[in-house]
């Protein structure tokens, strides 16, 4: 069910419709989404596609046009902010689309699912330019991504190294 700007097939509803049968699982944000069908493992995705946030291979605009989530299966959940996407998937996150998100050195889009250097995640959020993890065994999560304004949990002042994910932050107050 969808209501609001569908990314599944890219109209207005201002009423639940049904847009998919057969869906297991629903991953929605930005203005992307991705199912998992009853009995399958492999994400399906549609939506606007900014900068690659579908994670399927390119930027084309894929409203209504379910696409695989490339390269990865045995997906447990997918996060979405505007520009990129992360997924979860048998204990490692992988991140594509905006830069920073995407864990790219030089701040370029990436079109395809990238490993980030973690294991034993349990869970994984995307938002605003950045995105976190929670580690098993760990009490607070590692972040990474964009800190211009504090997203890390660390000053401003300290911008966060690509490819390494800062953790534990202190969410102490």
């Amino acid at each position: 069910m969808a209501w609001g700007w569908s990314p599944m097939d890219g109209e207005r509803h201002a009423t639940p419709v049904l847009i998919a049968q057969g869906a297991e699982r629903i991953f929605a944000g930005g203005s992307d989404a991705c199912l998992v069908e009853i009995g399958q493992s492999q994400p399906l995705c549609s939506g606007s596609n900014l900068y690659g946030a579908l994670g399927v291979g390119g930027e084309e605009r894929l409203v209504g046009e379910l696409t695989p989530l490339l390269g990865l299966d045995s997906v447990q959940k997918v996060s979405f902010e505007w520009f990129a996407g992360c997924a979860l998937s048998i204990g490692d996150v992988w991140c594509w689309g905006d830069g920073p998100v995407a864990l790219e050195p030089t701040g370029a889009d990436v079109f395809e699912p990238q490993r980030v250097g973690l294991s034993n995640v349990i869970d994984v959020g995307a938002s605003y330019h950045h995105a976190c993890a929670i580690v098993e065994g760990e009490p607070t999560p590692y972040c990474w991504g964009d800190n211009s304004r504090g997203a890390l949990g660390r000053p401003t002042d300290q911008d966060q190294e690509p490819l390494n994910p800062v953790g534990p932050v202190d969410l102490s107050l």
